[in-house]
C-alpha cells in the first residue's frame, strides 16, 4: 500500500517542493519595483523571498547582489536622512548622490538632492561662464603643435570659484569605502593635510580652507560626481581662466602681474600652497586659476590634439596614459603658470601641488 501511495503521489509532492518559476518571477519583479522607488528594506525582503524560490545558480548570484545593494542603499539613506534632519544639507547631498550610483531610478532620492541644493545652493560658490567663441592656445613661441592657436566654441557652464578644499574633500571620503579612500588620496604623505585616526578622518588644524592635495585624477573625478558636478574639459578650463566673455588677454588668470593673482615659484620664500582665494580673482570672480595647485581636467593629453580638435566643445577622450593638468602650482615658475600652458601626468599621480576644481552643466 505504501509503495502504491508513493508511486501515485510522489510526482505531485516533488512538483510542490520544487522551485517555482512563477513565484520567483513574482518576488523578483516586486523586489525591483520596490528598489526602483527607493523602498530598500521592502525590496530586500522580496529578494529574500525570491531566493527561496531559486531556479539557477545565476539567479541566486543576481539575487545575492541585489540583497547586498539594498542593504548598502538603505544604510546610505539612513545617514543621508539623518544629515538632512540635522540641517547638514551639503553632506546629505553627498550621501543621496551616492545612492544614485547604485540606483539611477530613485526619483525620491533625486528630489531630496534638489531640496538640499535649495538649502545650501551649490551655485553660490560657482561662477557662471557664458559660452561663446575664443582663441585657445598661443603663438607666443611661433608654431607649436602642442599649443597652437585655434578657435573654439563652448556652451555655457558653471565653474567653482575656488579650488576644492580639505574640508570639502573630507566630507566626500567619509562616504566612500576605505579601499577607495586609499586609491584616491595619499593620506600618509606629510603634504596631505587630511589624516586618519582609527576609523575617523580629520583635517589638520589650520588647513581647513587650503586646497586638497595629493589627490589623483580618479579621486577628483569621484568627488565631482558625488556632488553632481564634473571635472572641466581643458577648453573649459582655459576659457574660464582667461575670463570668458570678459577676457582681457592677460597672461595669467586676472592680471599680467603674476604676484597679484598667483601663488607660484616667484622666489625661494614660497614654501607651500595658500588658503583658497588668497589672491586677486580674475574677470569672472574665479580665484587661483594661476598658481597654488595644478588642476586636473577631464581630457586625456595629446600633444598634437590642437591640430585636429573639433570646433565645438572639444574634449580628447582617447586613453593616452596621461590626463591634462592646468594652471601651475606653487612649485611652478611664472612661465609654466600662464593660462595657455599645457601639462599632463598619469591619472594615478598624487603630487603635493595637484588639486582640482569642478564644473556644472547649465540645465
Amino acid at each position: 500500500m505504501k509503495g502504491l501511495f508513493l508511486y501515485l503521489f510522489m510526482p505531485i509532492i516533488l512538483v510542490m517542493l520544487s522551485p517555482s518559476s512563477k513565484n520567483y518571477d513574482k518576488f523578483y519583479s516586486s523586489g525591483m519595483e520596490r528598489f526602483n522607488e527607493g523602498s530598500y528594506i521592502q525590496a530586500k525582503n522580496n529578494f529574500v523571498a525570491a531566493k527561496i524560490e531559486k531556479l539557477s545558480e545565476k539567479q541566486t548570484e543576481d539575487i545575492d547582489n541585489m540583497i547586498v545593494t539594498c542593504l548598502i542603499c538603505d544604510s546610505l539613506l539612513e545617514i543621508a536622512d539623518n544629515k538632512y534632519g540635522n540641517e547638514e544639507y551639503r553632506i546629505a547631498s553627498v550621501y543621496y548622490n551616492k545612492i544614485l550610483d547604485y540606483n539611477t531610478e530613485d526619483d525620491e532620492c533625486r528630489s531630496q538632492i534638489k531640496f538640499c541644493e535649495r538649502k545650501y545652493d551649490p551655485l553660490e560658490s560657482m561662477a557662471f561662464v557664458m559660452g561663446g567663441d575664443f582663441i585657445m592656445g598661443t603663438l607666443e613661441y611661433g608654431f607649436n603643435e602642442d599649443n597652437d592657436e585655434h578657435v573654439v566654441n563652448l556652451g555655457s557652464f558653471y565653474i567653482d570659484r575656488y579650488e576644492v578644499t580639505n574640508t570639502e574633500f573630507l566630507y566626500f571620503i567619509e562616504t566612500v569605502e576605505e579601499k577607495d579612500v586609499l586609491r584616491f588620496i595619499d593620506l600618509e604623505d606629510d603634504e596631505c593635510k587630511i589624516k586618519r585616526d582609527g576609523n575617523r578622518f580629520y583635517v589638520v588644524d589650520g588647513y581647513e580652507n587650503y586646497p586638497v592635495v595629493k589627490v589623483n585624477w580618479y579621486g577628483a573625478d569621484a568627488y565631482a560626481k558625488s556632488v553632481g558636478k564634473r571635472l572641466p574639459t581643458e577648453a573649459e578650463w582655459e576659457y574660464a581662466a582667461g575670463g570668458g566673455k570678459y577676457r582681457k588677454n592677460y597672461k595669467y588668470s586676472g592680471s599680467n602681474f603674476v604676484e597679484e593673482v598667483a601663488n607660484c615659484k616667484i622666489d625661494l620664500n614660497n614654501i607651500g600652497c595658500s588658503p583658497v582665494g588668497s589672491k586677486k580673482p580674475n574677470e569672472l570672480g574665479i580665484y587661483d586659476m594661476t598658481g597654488n595647485v595644478w588642476e586636473w581636467c577631464e581630457d586625456w593629453y595629446s600633444e598634437n590634439y590642437y591640430l585636429y580638435s573639433p570646433f565645438t566643445n572639444p574634449i580628447f577622450i582617447n586613453d593616452t596614459d596621461s590626463r591634462v593638468i592646468r594652471g601651475g602650482g606653487y612649485t611652478a615658475t611664472p612661465e609654466r603658470s600662464k593660462i595657455t600652458h599645457r601639462n599632463m601626468d598619469k591619472p594615478t599621480a598624487q603630487q603635493k601641488s595637484y588639486g582640482f576644481r569642478c564644473v556644472k552643466d547649465v540645465k
